[in-house]
């Protein structure tokens, strides 16, 4: 009988031939909890940047947008850093072309995305449900809003009831048949706003980052 870590491992064989980047029982900082795959659709124009320059420093570039000026002091309170930690940062970033600074009265200076963009169109969180179908469910309920699209994974027929919750829950359904070696997608999963950014950001770097750089 197929397993969970099986199953994953499968699940994530299959995305990656969908041209996915896949990472298997990751880490998400929020909660300890984590789904069994992770899958980011990479824009590939953008990769040739993570080449050139390796990863961007997202646990500060998450609190900037490409229209409003941030002061330092205002992302230093944001960030939970350190000013010395902050400052440098920021620095090396707009010799990087990540960012672009402006001078304020009094000192002040002020910080805006120059050329950043997420490296990534599209991220799925899955959880295999065949040993616990309402841990995966509470699993993606709680992470909402730091993935696009959320998927339990099966390896047997589920009940219409279970599907009907998920489909109100904007939760997809994937079941994997071992006699065709396929899946089939009877319930989709609905895209998703992106409300937690940080979170959002590092995995997508950390991924891309770690499949084309390591």
């Amino acid at each position: 009988m197929i397993n969970t870590k099986y199953l994953s491992l499968i699940t994530g064989a299959y995305l990656s031939g969908k041209g996915y980047l896949v990472e298997i029982h990751p880490e998400v900082a929020q909660n300890g909890l984590r789904p069994d795959v992770i899958a980011v659709k990479p824009i590939m124009r953008l990769l040739q940047q993570r080449l050139d320059k390796g990863a961007a420093p997202v646990g500060i570039l998450y609190l900037l947008n490409k229209k409003d000026w941030l002061s330092t002091k205002h992302i230093i309170q944001q960030s939970g850093y350190r000013e010395d930690f902050v400052r440098p940062v920021l620095r090396d970033a707009e010799k990087e072309g990540w960012v672009k600074s402006k001078n304020e009265a009094g000192d002040q200076v002020s910080w805006i995305i120059n050329n950043y963009s997420v490296p990534v169109k599209e991220c799925l969180y899955l959880c295999c449900g065949i040993e616990d179908p309402l841990g995966a469910v509470n699993i993606l309920k709680r992470l909402k809003g730091s993935y696009h699209k959320g998927y339990i994974v099966f390896t047997y027929r589920i009940d219409d009831k279970f599907l009907h919750d998920c489909h109100h829950e904007e939760i997809g359904v994937l079941i994997y048949d071992e006699k065709s070696s396929g899946f089939r997608e009877p319930i989709k999963a609905q895209r998703l706003k992106i409300t937690d950014k940080k979170t959002y950001y590092s995995i997508s770097e950390r991924i891309v980052v770690n499949r084309c750089l390591c």
